[in-house]
């Protein structure tokens, strides 16, 4: 393949799935983050941590920390489970390499682009609505509900650009195969 010809082309399916794995990846980070803050406000609730010796709050914390670990670790063993299902499901059938060429691939991978661009916006502008009127009221002052609600709003904006991914990975399918067919 010329020099010409690898820059004049965008392999769709390459850029679907490594968008794909990005989304759940932060999905998977969200969720982690998401644990600490909940096992952090029930430690904070309990009033547990005041009542305890420095020494065994430092053992605590190290425990806290290997389980913390051990929790991100068989998080990426479900990645790795689940890794190619969820390529498969928003990708469908192999999606080819696209010409950039001609002005009917450049308007389409731009109008691609444009829908999932909107997508994204229109969740993370969901999630500061809820954040805004919603959430700030449950957080008060405590540091532990405030990561909770961000790896909550981490793992939404990542769902709905996963189903945007999906929606119009499936679409740009059908769109490439006919424009690669013309």
């Amino acid at each position: 393949m010329s020099i010409e010809e690898k820059f004049g082309t965008i392999n769709m399916e390459k850029l679907f799935k490594t968008s794909t794995t990005v989304t759940f990846i932060l999905q998977l980070v969200g969720a982690t983050v998401a644990i600490g803050g909940i096992v952090g406000w029930l430690v904070g609730m309990s009033n547990l941590i005041s009542t305890l010796p420095t020494d065994l709050i430092i053992l605590l914390i190290l425990f806290g920390a290997g389980l913390a670990f051990v929790i991100f670790m068989i998080f990426i063993g479900v990645f790795i489970r689940f890794h190619d299902d969820i390529q498969k499901m928003v990708v469908g059938e192999k999606l080819g390499v696209l010409k950039v060429n001609s002005k009917e691939s450049r308007v389409i991978t731009t109008f691609l682009g444009f829908a999932i661009f909107f997508f994204f916006i229109g969740g993370v502008y969901s999630y500061f609505l809820l954040w805004k009127y919603y959430f700030v009221l449950l957080i008060g002052e405590s540091l532990s509900l405030y990561v909770l609600f961000l790896s909550i709003g981490l793992i939404y904006i990542a769902t709905l650009a996963q189903i945007a991914l999906m929606i119009v990975g499936r679409y740009a399918n059908n769109l490439v195969a006919k424009i690669s067919t013309a």
